[in-house]
C-alpha cells in the first residue's frame, strides 16, 4: 500500500492519516509516505481535509518544518472559507498563521458565549444546542474550548493537582495496556478532585471515568445533565462521554451525601467548594454545555478545567 500512496487524492490520504492517528498506531513507512505526498498536493486539500492531515502528521510527529510551512500558507490563503472546527484543530497546531487563526475562532467563541445556557430551562440548552448546530462545530480544540472557559469564568486547575493527575491518568493507561505498541481504543479519561462544604459537613475525594460504556455504567439514567447532538458526528452518543459521566456522577454524590430529597434550586446553594478536573482530551461542545448546566445547578462550587492535547505541538 505505501508504494501506492503516490496516486493518492487528498481525501483518501487524510482519512487513512486520521485513521491512524485516532488509534495512535505508528506505521512510519505509511505515515512518512502520506506526508511526502501531502506536501507535494497541498493546495488541493479542503477545510476538513487540511485541518485533518495537519492534526494526525502531528500526532505522530511527522509535521516537520517543510509540512507546517505549506499547511500554514494554505490555511492564510482559504482562512475565510475554512470551517470553524477546521478553524480550531488549526489553531492547536503550531503554525506560523496562529495569530491569524486565533483572532477567527476567537471572534466566533465570542458569539457562541452568547448562547450559553444562562439557566436550566429546556429552552435554553435548545437555543445553545442550535447555536452549535449553526457553527457546525463539535469541538473547539484546546485554545478554543479554553477561550470559551474564560467566559464562562472556568479556570485553570493548580499545578498540584495536575502533577496529581499525570500520574494517576498514567497508571490507568499501563493498567488497561494503552501504552503498548500496537492500535488501541481511542480512550478519553477524566480525574477530578473535590473538595466541598454542605450542610451534612465537609467533602473530598477523587472521581475517574473513561469514555463509553462501563461495566457499572448508569448511562440512559441520567436525570441531572442533557447532553446535546452535535452536527458533525451526529450518531455520537455524547452521554459516553468521560466528562458527562464523570459529572453526572458527581451530581449524584452531591445529592446523597447532602440528602438533598428535593434537590431544588436553594438546597443547592448551600453547597460551596471547588471541583478540579483533568481531561485527556479536548471537551466536544455537549461537555462543555454539561459543564455550564452543572455550574448553573451547583453555583457556589468553582469549576476548574484542564484539558490535555495529544500530539508533537503539545511538547513544544
Amino acid at each position: 500500500a505505501t508504494s501506492e500512496i503516490s496516486e493518492f487524492e487528498p481525501q483518501g490520504l487524510s482519512n487513512i492519516a486520521r485513521s491512524f492517528a485516532f488509534l495512535e498506531y505508528s506505521d512510519m513507512p505509511m505515515m512518512s509516505a502520506i506526508a511526502q505526498r501531502s506536501l507535494c498536493i497541498m493546495s488541493e486539500f479542503d477545510s476538513q481535509g487540511l485541518a485533518n492531515i495537519a492534526w494526525s502528521l502531528d500526532l505522530m510527529s511527522l509535521l516537520d518544518q517543510p509540512l507546517r510551512d505549506a499547511i500554514s500558507i494554505q490555511a492564510s490563503q482559504k482562512i475565510h472559507s475554512l470551517g470553524l472546527q477546521s478553524q480550531a484543530i488549526l489553531l492547536d497546531i503550531d503554525l506560523p498563521c496562529r495569530e491569524a487563526l486565533h483572532m477567527k475562532v476567537a471572534s466566533a467563541v465570542e458569539e457562541l458565549s452568547s448562547y450559553l445556557p444562562r439557566s436550566l430551562a429546556a429552552a435554553e440548552l435548545k437555543r445553545y444546542e442550535e447555536a452549535v448546530i449553526h457553527l457546525q462545530i463539535d469541538n473547539l480544540g484546546i485554545a478554543g474550548a479554553s477561550l470559551l472557559f474564560q467566559h464562562m469564568e472556568i479556570q485553570k486547575p493548580s499545578q498540584s493537582f495536575l502533577s496529581e493527575t499525570a500520574f494517576v491518568m498514567r497508571a490507568k493507561q499501563l493498567e488497561a495496556g494503552t501504552i503498548l505498541p500496537g492500535p488501541t481504543r481511542f480512550r478519553i479519561q477524566c480525574y477530578a478532585a473535590y473538595f466541598l462544604e454542605a450542610p451534612y459537613g465537609p467533602l473530598a475525594g477523587h472521581l475517574f471515568q473513561e469514555n463509553g460504556m462501563q461495566e457499572f455504567s448508569s448511562i440512559g439514567l441520567s436525570r441531572w445533565l442533557h447532553a446535546v447532538v452535535l452536527p458533525i458526528n451526529s450518531l455520537v452518543d455524547r452521554e459516553l462521554c468521560a466528562e458527562f459521566q464523570l459529572l453526572e456522577a458527581l451530581c449524584d454524590l452531591l445529592a446523597r451525601h447532602t440528602a438533598l430529597a428535593s434537590c431544588d434550586e436553594t438546597s443547592r446553594q448551600l453547597v460551596k467548594g471547588l471541583v478540579e478536573l483533568n481531561v485527556s482530551s479536548a471537551s466536544c461542545m455537549s461537555c462543555i454545555g454539561a459543564f455550564r448546566q452543572f455550574q448553573l445547578l451547583w453555583p457556589g462550587l468553582r469549576l476548574k478545567v484542564h484539558m490535555l492535547r495529544r500530539g508533537a505541538s503539545q511538547k513544544k
